[in-house]
């Protein structure tokens, strides 16, 4: 099956029949790709999500297989030098799954490459986690801002100030009074 071509799935039995062999073959694909990627080649790994997205767009491009598939292509574009090309596939990826996080980054990223930074700070404030101070659903809004800008600039109490200090501002210790046998 994995030499079949989409054109050739779309003409089968059925609607749903060949939009389910196109997923099959789209995410076969998908695999022989990551295959290529972690071998190291990264053509042949565009190669593959190519073809894996031609097959997600006859099965009717599911969203996250197709912003998975961009996203994977931005990644090896990112890697070839290609951070126009990059660019473009993760703007892709987010037309799909406005929420991936993973492609926001990797926007980020190809901005950077092509000296966009105003671009990629919005893009990575994307991708940070909500407790980092990122725009996610679940934490955000204006009352979790009001809790960040009244927490202290340490942190917790207690973590990463230095040694633990006396009334007086003096280090506490073992060694603080002179008593040093």
């Amino acid at each position: 099956m994995a030499g079949a071509q989409p054109e050739a799935l779309a003409g089968g039995e059925g609607a749903g029949a060949a939009a389910g062999a196109a997923r099959e073959l789209a995410e076969d694909r998908k695999a022989a790709g990551n295959g290529h990627f972690a071998a190291g080649d990264l053509e042949g790994a565009l190669r593959c999500y190519g073809q894996a997205q031609a097959a997600a767009a006859a099965a009717g491009g599911e969203r996250a297989l197709v912003a998975s598939l961009a996203c994977n292509e931005a990644l090896c574009l990112l890697r070839l030098g290609r951070p126009a090309e990059a660019e473009e596939r993760a703007s892709a990826a987010l037309a799909a799954d406005p929420a991936s996080g993973k492609a926001a980054y990797r926007r980020a990223l190809a901005r950077l490459e092509l000296g966009d930074a105003r671009g990629a700070l919005g893009d990575l404030q994307k991708a940070a986690p909500p407790e980092h101070g990122g725009e996610a659903e679940a934490g955000g809004g204006a009352e979790a801002a009001g809790r960040r800008a009244r927490r202290p600039a340490g942190g917790r109490r207690g973590r990463g100030r230095g040694p633990r200090r006396g009334r007086r501002g003096r280090r506490r210790g073992p060694l603080s009074r002179g008593n040093w046998t």
